[in-house]
């Protein structure tokens, strides 16, 4: 019986969604603006920088602000994201973040889809781009790979922003990233200090 009941504790612990500190260091380079800064941002993620992407249009967020949050892969256990039974709404996300990623993408097209996905009454001046790219998410998106992709959730209830982010192999003290995540996470950390970012984005007064 206390077999049983060890492993059952272990297994429990081994499937955890594991938890992070999530800070946001700064919003996409060069600017790119519908009204709202767009990504790729760039997420400090525990330890490791990364690249992230909005999916959660109403929750404001700031340069600076950071929580707690789940971290779930996109192809796996999603119960501790805001959608639990948005699976198929979280991959075609990933398959936009994959874009969005890519040189001279339609930012503000693809980051508008990200937000319809989620809440359908988003509205931009780019809604007919957006429209376009989410008909090619809902194409395209069974076709990626997606194990190296995370969704970003706040584990106190307060809807922190929902990004999506890579999740690229850790650095020890010493190293430097991949030339490759260096191009991604892009630079300008300190001019941009006061920018909220994320689903609402604009500079503070």
């Amino acid at each position: 019986m206390r077999t049983c009941l060890l492993l059952a504790l272990f297994a429990s612990v081994v499937t955890a969604t594991p938890v992070s500190t999530v800070l946001i260091k700064n919003v996409g380079v060069p600017l790119a603006s519908n009204g709202y800064y767009v990504a790729p941002y760039t997420l400090l993620v525990g330890s490791t920088l990364t690249s992230g992407m909005c999916i959660d249009y109403p929750d404001p967020g700031w340069i600076g602000d950071t929580w707690t949050a789940y971290l779930s892969y996109v192809d796996q256990d999603l119960s501790d994201t805001y959608h639990p039974g948005g699976t198929v709404k979280y991959k075609e996300a990933a398959w936009l973040f994959e874009q969005i990623l890519q040189p001279k993408s339609d930012r503000i097209g693809i980051q508008g889809a990200a937000w319809s996905l989620f809440d359908p009454a988003f509205k931009t001046s780019s809604t007919e781009s957006a429209a376009t790219w989410l008909k090619e998410a809902a194409l395209d998106y069974s076709s990626g790979d997606y194990s190296k992709l995370q969704i970003v959730s706040s584990v106190n209830g307060t809807h922190q922003q929902e990004f999506i982010i890579v999740d690229p192999p850790p650095t020890t003290a010493g190293e430097t990233p991949e030339p490759a995540t260096v191009a991604l996470l892009g630079g300008a950390f300190t001019t941009l200090a006061f920018v909220r970012v994320g689903c609402r984005v604009f500079r503070r007064s």
